[in-house]
C-alpha cells in the first residue's frame, strides 16, 4: 500500500477553510469527515492512533438531512483479512465463508449499532432500507462515535451488497437507513471457483503429477543413450522392453528436459495458489512447501533412482502429451540448447574408471569375486610389462649342457616339477636350448645318455621378448603356439660400450593366465607357487624321494640292482603285494628297507660244458622262512600233485605266506612254519629280492612307531636298526648263497652294528666251504 501523510485535524481544517470558503458548514464538515475515513481506510492504519480523534455528532450524510440527529452513517469502511481486497472500482471484494473482520468509519455509532447487507441499491435517494430483502443483522463491537468492527461470514454470491444501518434501543425506534451506493462501502463476495472436495482432488492430482515429474527428472536423465543400449539388449526381458519403450523419447534428451522442467514448475506453482486459497498466506507457504518438497521431491526421487527405468515406460503417454502441450515453448528452448551444447554422448569410461567402476558394484552386479579378478586382470594387460611377472633368471631352474641323463639327473627334474627347463653353456646367461621333461619318454637312465643328444634331436624353438613388452603383446606371442615359454631380453645401451642384448629372465605362458586371473595356478607338480616371492606351496601330495633310491648302491663295487629297478619294486610292492601297502609298512620305512642286503643275483652261463643243476628258491615241502621277488631272469614254478609246471618273470612274487603271522607249529628240525607246495627253480641269469621273516616283521614294529610316535626321516633308519637288534640276529641258513650268488651293497644307516655284519659274513662264509 502507498503510506500517505495525514495532517493533524486543526491544519486540515485550515486549509479546507482557506480553499472552500463558500461551502456551507455543513458541506465543510462532511467533506473533511470523509476524508479523513478514506485515508485510514486506504493506508491501513491502526485504530488506536485514530482514537482521539472526534468529529462533531452533528454531521451527517447530506441523504439523512431531515432524519434524526443520531442516525448512524457510515464513510468508510476497511476489510482486514489476508483474503479481502479492492477492485479496479474501489469495491472491498471479501472472500465466502471465510470470517472477515470489518473496520467501520463514521457517525452516531454505538453499542445500539446494528448492520444488515441488501443486494438492493438505493434509488433516487430513497433511504430506508426496510422494503428491501436484508441479511441478518450484525451488532457493532463500539469503539468510539466515529469507529466500530464487525465480523461477516458470507456465502458465495454474485453482485454487489450494500450496508444499511440504524441504532437499535428503546427510546429511538428507528427504521433501517440504505447507506448509498458509494463503492468504498459496498461489498462483493467472491469464492471458490470449485467445489471444496473437488478443490483437494485437484491438489493431490497436481501433487502427483509434479512427484512423477521430479521423478522422471532423476530417473531418465540419469539414463544416457549407452546404459540404455546396453540394458536393452543384456537386461532382462522386462528391462528390455522399457528400454526399447524409452529409448525414442530418451533421444531427444534437451526436449524431454525442458518439457518436463517446465511442466513441473508450472505444475508447483498451481498448487501452491490451490492451497493459498483454502487457508492464510503464511499457512499456505509452509503447507505448499512441505506438500511439494516431502511427495513432489524427495519421495519420487527416492523411488525413481531405483525404478525409474519402469516408472518412466509405464508413464510415457503423459510424457508425450506434456510434450505437445509445452512444445511451443520447450522445442525452441531445446533446440537453442543443442545447438549450443552439442549432441549428447552419455557416459564413457576409460580402463581405469571401468575397473574401479566393477570393484566398487561389485556387492550388486551379482558377480563373484573371481569373476571381478578376471574381468580387472584382463583390463590391466595392457598396463603390466613382461618384466613384472617374470621369473628371474637366478631363480630358474636350469641345467648344463654337459649333463647326463642319469638317475641323479632325471630324479632332479622330476623334483623340480618344471616341463620346461632350460640349457646353458658355461654362463648361466648363455642358453643355448631348452629342454622338455617329456623328452624323457624314450630316454633310459641307464644308458647315461648326454643331455647334448638329446636337445640336438628335439631341437626346440626359442622364442625372447623384451622386458617392456606388455602382457597383451606376449600373449599374441604365446597363441602363436612356437611355445609357452619366452626368454626375457634387456637392452643394455651405453656410451662407453655398444648396445648388447642380456637374458635377465624367463616368462611362462602360465604367468600371463595368472595375471589374468589375479591368482595363482598350482598344478599337482608345482613345489614354490611364486617364483618372484618365493612362496612354496603349503600343501603339496606326497612322491617318492628318488634320491633316497639313487643312493642305494651308489659308488660301490658290485652293484647289481640299479634305482631305477629299486624304484620298480618299491612300487610295486606298495601298492599290489599286501603285506607291502602303507596299511602294514609306511613309505619311508619300505624305502629303508629295501635299502638292506636283500638283492641277490644268480648267474647261469649257457655256453659252460659242465651243465650243473637249476638253483631252487624253493622246494616242496621244505620249510623256509623268507619272501622272494623275482627282479630280472626267469624261473620254472612246479606245483601240485600232478606236478604242473609254468615259467614266470619279473615281479612275480613267492613265499608270501612266510611272512605273515601263522599258527601252524613250527618243524621240530628246522624251527620254521611256512612249508611250501611248490618248486621254484632258476633257468637264466635272474636278479631276484630275498626277504627274510625277521626282517619284515622288525619292519613292522618301526612303522607301528612311526605311526604312533610321528618319527620320520633318518631317525626311522635308528629306531628299524634297534629293533632288529633287539629281536634277534638274522640266521645265516635263511640266507640261501652258492659261488654264483653276489651279494648287494646297500646304504643303510646304523641298521646293523658292524659285530653283526661280520659274524653273518663269516657264516656265510663257513657255508660255502662245506657247499
Amino acid at each position: 500500500m502507498v503510506n500517505l501523510k495525514l495532517f493533524s485535524l486543526p491544519t486540515a481544517t485550515r486549509s479546507l477553510s482557506q480553499c472552500l470558503t463558500p461551502l456551507s458548514q455543513f458541506n465543510y464538515y462532511l467533506i473533511l469527515v470523509n476524508l479523513l475515513s478514506y485515508l485510514i481506510y486506504s493506508n491501513g492504519i491502526p485504530i488506536d492512533k485514530f482514537s482521539k480523534v472526534q468529529i462533531d455528532s452533528g454531521v451527517v450524510n447530506p441523504f439523512y438531512a431531515d432524519a434524526p440527529g443520531d442516525i448512524p452513517s457510515i464513510t468508510g469502511i476497511h476489510a482486514e483479512q489476508e483474503k479481502a481486497k479492492i477492485s479496479n472500482e474501489g469495491i472491498n471484494i471479501i472472500f465466502a465463508d471465510t470470517n472477515t473482520p470489518v473496520r467501520l468509519f463514521g457517525t452516531n455509532l454505538s453499542n445500539e449499532t446494528i448492520i444488515a447487507l441488501t443486494s438492493h441499491p438505493m434509488h433516487n435517494e430513497h433511504r430506508s432500507c426496510d422494503d428491501f430483502a436484508r441479511t441478518d443483522s450484525i451488532k457493532i463491537s463500539y469503539i468510539s462515535d466515529n469507529m466500530g468492527f464487525i465480523s461477516l461470514s458470507l456465502p458465495k454470491q454474485s453482485g454487489q451488497l450494500y450496508m444499511c444501518a440504524k441504532n437499535h434501543d428503546e427510546s429511538h425506534q428507528f427504521g433501517w437507513y440504505h447507506q448509498g451506493n458509494d463503492p468504498w462501502i459496498t461489498f462483493e463476495v467472491e469464492g471458490r471457483v470449485l467445489p471444496l472436495w473437488l478443490h483437494i482432488i485437484a491438489i493431490i492430482i497436481l501433487l502427483c503429477l509434479t512427484a512423477l515429474f521430479a521423478g522422471l527428472n532423476l530417473g531418465l536423465m540419469s539414463l544416457d543413450k549407452n546404459e540404455l543400449q546396453v540394458v536393452a539388449i543384456k537386461g532382462s526381458d522386462s528391462e528390455k522392453a522399457h528400454a526399447k519403450a524409452i529409448a525414442p523419447l530418451r533421444r531427444r534428451g534437451n526436449f524431454l528436459l525442458c518439457t518436463i522442467l517446465l511442466s513441473n514448475v508450472c505444475i508447483n506453482s498451481t498448487v501452491t495458489v490451490l492451497i493459498e486459497e483454502l487457508s492464510s498466506g503464511t499457512v499456505a507457504v509452509i503447507a505448499s512447501t512441505l506438500a511439494i518438497t516431502i511427495f513432489g521431491d524427495i519421495i519420487p526421487q527416492a523411488i525413481c533412482s531405483r525404478h525409474g527405468l519402469a516408472i518412466g515406460a509405464k508413464t510415457i503417454w503423459i510424457m508425450y502429451f506434456f510434450m505437445l502441450l509445452t512444445s511451443p515453448l520447450s522445442y525452441p528452448i531445446s533446440k537453442i540448447l543443442d545447438w549450443a551444447l552439442g549432441e549428447e554422448i552419455g557416459a564413457v569410461y576409460d580402463r581405469e574408471k571401468l575397473m574401479e567402476f566393477i570393484r566398487v558394484t561389485k556387492d550388486y552386479n551379482k558377480l563373484e569375486p573371481s569373476e571381478v579378478n578376471i574381468i580387472s586382470g584382463a583390463l590391466e594387460l595392457k598396463r603390466k610389462t613382461v618384466a613384472e611377472i617374470m621369473t628371474r633368471l637366478e631363480d630358474v631352474f636350469m641345467l648344463p649342457i654337459s649333463a647326463k641323463l642319469d638317475f641323479e639327473t632325471v630324479s632332479k627334474i622330476q623334483k623340480s616339477g618344471y616341463s620346461r627347463i632350460p640349457v646353458y653353456r658355461e654362463d648361466r646367461k648363455n642358453v643355448v636350448a631348452l629342454f622338455y621333461a617329456k623328452d624323457l619318454a624314450f630316454v633310459d637312465p641307464d644308458d647315461n645318455m648326454p643331455l647334448k643328444t638329446v636337445i640336438e634331436y628335439y631341437k626346440h624353438p626359442l622364442i625372447y621378448t623384451f622386458d617392456d613388452t606388455t602382457l597383451d603383446v606376449a600373449l599374441g606371442a604365446f597363441k602363436e603356439g612356437k611355445s609357452h615359454l619366452s626368454f626375457v631380453r634387456h637392452l643394455y645401451d651405453s656410451d662407453t660400450t655398444d648396445p648388447y642384448y642380456e637374458i635377465i629372465g624367463v616368462v611362462t605362458l602360465e604367468d600371463v593366465i595368472e595375471e589374468i586371473l589375479q591368482t595363482e595356478i598350482v598344478d599337482e607338480t608345482d613345489i614354490i607357487t611364486d617364483n618372484r616371492l618365493k612362496q612354496r606351496r603349503k600343501a603339496k601330495p606326497e612322491s617318492a624321494d628318488l634320491n633316497e633310491f639313487a643312493r642305494i648302491g651308489e659308488g660301490q663295487d658290485g652293484t647289481i640292482v640299479s634305482p631305477q629297478m629299486i624304484l620298480a619294486a618299491f612300487q610295486y610292492l606298495s601298492s599290489s603285494c599286501p603285506p607291502f601297502t602303507p596299511e602294514h609298512l609306511t613309505p619311508s620305512v619300505l624305502r629303508r628297507l629295501l635299502g638292506q642286503k636283500i638283492y641277490f643275483q644268480h648267474v647261469v652261463d649257457p655256453d659252460r660244458d659242465e651243465k650243473e643243476p637249476n638253483f631252487k628258491l624253493y622246494t616242496k615241502d621244505k620249510s623256509v622262512d623268507y619272501f622272494v621277488m623275482i627282479l630280472e631272469g626267469r624261473v620254472q614254478v612246479t606245483a601240485g600233485q600232478e606236478g604242473l609246471s609254468f615259467f614266470s618273470g619279473p615281479f612275480s612274487c613267492f613265499g608270501v605266506d612266510a611272512l605273515k603271522t601263522s599258527d601252524i607249529p613250527p618243524d621240530s628240525e628246522t624251527g620254521l612254519s611256512y612249508k611250501p607246495d611248490f618248486t621254484v627253480e632258476l633257468v637264466q641269469t635272474t636278479t631276484y629280492l630275498q626277504l627274510p621273516r625277521k626282517l619284515y616283521l622288525s619292519a613292522v614294529k618301526a612303522s607301528q612307531m612311526e605311526k604312533a610316535s610321528g618319527i620320520i626321516g633318518t631317525d626311522v633308519g635308528k629306531a628299524l636298526a634297534k629293533q632288529i637288534t633287539k629281536d634277534a640276529e638274522i640266521p645265516t641258513e635263511m640266507i640261501l648263497m652258492t659261488n654264483n650268488v653276489k651279494k648287494t651293497d646297500s646304504f643303510f644307516d646304523g641298521s646293523l652294528s658292524r659285530q653283526d655284519t661280520k659274524k653273518n659274513k663269516n657264516e656265510a662264509n663257513k657255508k660255502e666251504g662245506d657247499s
